[in-house]
């Protein structure tokens, strides 16, 4: 019988080892304490270094000596059968580790009180600093959702709010508990609600995750009217439903309110330059109608010459007065998705060259100021005026790592080496100088860059790099 007994006590003694368990037994009556192989093996002691309970006592954590105690009491005086504590250990070494004690009372004596008491106990260290990063990652997380400017929100299927944070710039006065539960569109202005409706539905008929940079009005319980920024991430199920959006709201009023006073003040600024160059330019006319007057009756030649230089100041100061008007409107209005194929129908179908266009760019699309037809109709004016012996332009697209290059090709007389930088210099030509310096302006709006790398003699070749994210294929955005 022993020896059986001995076979199942190494069993339960390895599976409680596999478990990363182990014993301790106290005699209640003599204050004894033992500890089985694996506990002292853990602790790093040997069975000499207790000699009783008071020398367990000496290598609890201090601040956790009275949750032990305690419980260590009230098990010893019959208060308790059992108890299950979590406390901090010092190893042989010194260091610390987190142990589960789970102890009760295996025998009582013939008054029924406590006889031995025994406990199991494991490491529990790891667990303990997991859950302890979870807790800290847990408190950041709330102090940043709580604190940061932002709202942030989630919406159900219906449209209606699931979860919104204690943001500052909460959604026009609406707290969480107001908000919860309350559709997502009656907190947005009424004359904006459709286009974001609009969006909404585009989002799920094209299965799109990310919507970015939505701007809309709001409309706050206290009829004040803010401005709202809108970045989301949708969530689908297996077969592409809208299953929950979670999303951020930046409040953008007071970057509405400077972009409307700057369009007021450019506005009149171009009215009063408009006043200006109207008025200069008229000056100019009647000092070149006194210049023909005085040429007609001059009869010195020194005199003569003076007046020819005159005249092509005044010739200068016009040319110039006219550049503004044109200069003067590139990045007034926003950006917009043009179609190459449009812009290349549009200045095709002028009548200003008679030069036929083909295009390999058919539904390509470029985010560019909306003056982007301006730098086409310059192109193919390069390439009347001096292109020579060119019969067509071919328009080309490839992508490449960081974008798009947009090709025009002709097959005129081409560009010299030495004058590929020059002829986006302002003021560099034999006409106004201003038609490849504006194309080179307009295109930089939204971060287009163009040269000239053809082939003197061959024809010439503008490239415009398109940088990742200012082109996009609307055939390949749908389902």
């Amino acid at each position: 019988m022993k020896d059986k007994e001995q076979v199942l006590y190494n069993r339960l003694m390895t599976v409680m080892a596999a478990a990363g368990v182990s014993w301790w037994e106290i005699d209640c009556r003599s204050g004894s304490i033992s500890f089985s192989d694996s506990s002292l093996e853990m602790l790093g002691y040997r069975p000499e270094d207790f000699a009783d309970y008071t020398d367990f006592e000496k290598i609890i954590h201090p601040d956790d000596l009275g949750v032990v105690a305690d419980a260590t009491e009230a098990l010893l005086t019959g208060r308790i059968d059992r108890h299950q504590i979590e406390y901090r250990i010092r190893l042989a070494d010194g260091d610390y580790i987190w142990i589960s004690d789970t102890a009760s009372v295996a025998e009582h004596d013939e008054e029924g009180k406590p006889l031995i008491c025994v406990g199991l106990v494991a490491d529990i260290t790891e667990r303990k600093l997991i859950k302890e990063a979870l807790r800290e990652s847990e408190r950041k997380y709330r102090l940043l959702m709580e604190n940061i400017p932002d709202v942030i929100y989630s919406l159900d299927r219906d449209g209606k709010i699931l979860y919104l944070n204690e943001a500052p710039a909460t959604i026009e006065d609406y707290t969480p508990a107001m908000a919860v539960g309350k559709p997502f569109l009656d907190l947005i202005h009424p004359a904006d609600r459709e286009m974001v409706v609009n969006d909404f539905i585009r989002a799920i008929e094209e299965g799109r995750e990310y919507t970015k940079g939505l701007e809309f009005r709001c409309f706050g319980r206290n009829e004040n009217i803010t401005w709202k920024e809108l970045h989301s991430h949708a969530r689908y199920d297996e077969e592409g439903n809208l299953v929950q959006e979670d999303g951020v709201l930046r409040d953008i009023t007071d970057r509405k309110h400077a972009e409307e006073a700057l369009r007021i003040a450019n506005h009149k600024l171009k009215i009063l330059t408009g006043i200006t160059r109207h008025d200069i330019l008229n000056q100019v006319m009647v000092l070149q109608g006194y210049l023909e007057f005085a040429q007609e009756i001059c009869v010195d030649a020194g005199q003569s010459r003076y007046l020819d230089e005159v005249k092509k100041a005044a010739t200068a100061i016009q040319r110039d007065s006219e550049f503004t008007r044109a200069y003067e409107m590139i990045g007034v209005d926003k950006p917009l998705w043009l179609s190459l194929r449009d812009l290349a129908h549009s200045v095709e179908g002028s009548g200003r060259s008679g030069l036929p266009i083909t295009s390999e760019c058919e539904n390509i699309e470029i985010y560019a100021d909306p003056m982007l037809e301006k730098v086409f109709a310059n192109l193919m004016d390069n390439t009347v005026r001096h292109g020579e012996k060119a019969t067509g332009v071919h328009l080309t697209c490839t992508t490449s790592d960081d974008g798009i290059i947009v090709a025009w090709e002709d097959d005129g007389a081409g560009v010299p080496d030495d004058l590929k930088k020059k002829i986006f210099s302002k003021g560099f030509g034999k006409n106004t100088g201003f038609g490849l310096f504006l194309a080179s302006e307009i295109l930089s709006i939204t971060g287009i860059t163009i040269r000239e790398n053809g082939v003197h003699g061959e024809g010439a070749r503008f490239e415009m790099h398109v940088p990742e994210g200012g082109w996009r294929n609307p055939e390949d955005m749908k389902c």
